[in-house]
């Protein structure tokens, strides 16, 4: 979701949960298949490394323009993700730090251009994003909240840096799925599959949005139910226990993705697109 955030712009990005794409599901022949286009790609793009701690990027003050592919890794022990904004002439770091806690979850300022970044990442784990950067003064955040709904950039975990003349022209990779993000839905250009996929992700909304996309753990085999809040602790967002079980209600590809096996903390079951009675049959027939 990535997760992977655009306003207005349209941002082409590679979800990652590896350093450099993201493998959905994929195996050594698929891993091998894409070798030799991750290699071209990352050759003609600028790689940018940003640490993220808790709650403080390592983030170049200064990087060349141009095609660009910022990687995030994670340090901390909470999720964090990167969302890159670029400032008017004129608008200082301070300022843009102003407007956010003012802003809070409203809308921002006019002066403030989001173009898009990584992916949240859990502890231990990266994604990235590719971007083309015009010259100008950025700001880079987290706006994940943590246990205390705070969201992680009032905690100072912000970075500016400036963006000299490009160093790397060039257009974007070729995306092979296209994800439009609408009030209040997800319109892919065709279903997801396994194997490595570059997504070119734009915001056709009337507001801001974001995605991120989370394998379902694997360890909920047949037989065995996990609560939403289970599942929002796994994916490394403790609170997001609700939009969780949002996920799962909106979930169009049933059995596949098995959110049938996601319940109340009291066991009663809710929040599925099929229906209540079917996610009753499917698990009792994964019961016996």
């Amino acid at each position: 979701m990535s997760p992977a955030r655009v306003s207005s712009a349209r941002a082409l990005v590679c979800i990652a949960a590896g350093i450099a794409h993201f493998l959905i599901a994929s195996d050594a022949t698929a891993q091998q298949r894409h070798a030799s286009a991750s290699t071209a790609h990352a050759s003609a793009a600028n790689v940018v490394i940003v640490v993220a701690h808790d709650f403080a990027f390592d983030l170049a003050p200064s990087i060349p323009g141009g095609l660009t592919t910022f990687e995030l890794r994670n340090r901390g022990a909470q999720s964090h993700h990167l969302e890159i904004v670029r400032l008017d002439s004129g608008k200082t770091a301070s300022d843009a730090l102003a407007a956010l806690l003012q802003a809070a979850r409203g809308p921002r300022p006019a002066w403030l251009h989001s173009i898009g970044g990584p992916n949240a990442a859990t502890p231990g784990e990266s994604s990235n994003a590719t971007l083309v950067l015009a010259p100008g003064s950025y700001l880079a955040f987290c706006e994940i909240p943590g246990p205390t709904a705070a969201r992680h950039y009032m905690k100072g975990m912000v970075k500016p840096f400036i963006v000299t003349a490009s160093g790397r022209p060039g257009a974007l990779p070729p995306a092979d799925i296209a994800l439009n993000l609408v009030d209040f839905d997800f319109v892919l250009s065709h279903p997801l599959t396994r194997g490595h996929h570059v997504l070119a992700v734009s915001n056709a909304g009337s507001q801001r949005h974001m995605v991120a996309i989370k394998r379902f753990p694997n360890d909920y085999p047949a037989g065995t139910t996990a609560s939403y809040a289970e599942i929002a602790e796994r994916i490394g967002a403790p609170t997001a226990a609700r939009a969780v079980a949002k996920a799962c209600a909106a979930n169009r590809l049933a059995v596949a993705i098995p959110c049938h096996r996601v319940v109340r903390s009291d066991g009663a079951l809710s929040g599925y697109r099929w229906g209540v009675e079917r996610k009753r049959a499917l698990l009792k027939r994964e019961s016996t």
